[in-house]
């Protein structure tokens, strides 16, 4: 898990541009479209090992905010669908569902979101 953490974590810093030292290896990826398919790769081969413990709502959330950065909208839903149906009284993944709706032109479904979050 501490890899993976860790993965984002340069990710992150890739995609603001600032870049890191002795990532000699990962500027290979300085492709958008590569960063993007290792990042969905690496949480394919590592989610089915989460599915065995209980589901983290506050780290599928995080994964959803990354996932939503990098404009993977329906995959973003898909995450923020896990969070709420492990803690249905949280607004924040509601929210960010809502903002990725709005991406995909789903106004109805992002007012419902948004009006979730609100209540």
């Amino acid at each position: 898990m501490k890899s993976v953490l860790r993965f984002f974590y340069i990710l992150q810093h890739l995609q603001c541009g600032r870049g890191l030292q002795n990532t000699k290896k990962l500027t290979n990826f300085a492709n958008m479209k590569s960063l993007k398919f290792l990042y969905i790769l690496i949480l394919a081969i590592s989610f089915p090992f989460s599915l065995r413990a209980q589901i983290n709502a506050e780290q599928v959330i995080t994964i959803g905010k990354n996932v939503l950065s990098m404009d993977d909208y329906m995959l973003a839903i898909q995450y923020f669908n896990q969070a709420i149906k492990a803690k249905p009284y949280l607004a924040d993944p509601y929210f960010l569902r809502g903002l990725a709706k709005i991406s995909l032109e789903d106004y109805k479904g992002a007012e419902l979101d948004c009006t979730e979050a609100l209540k």
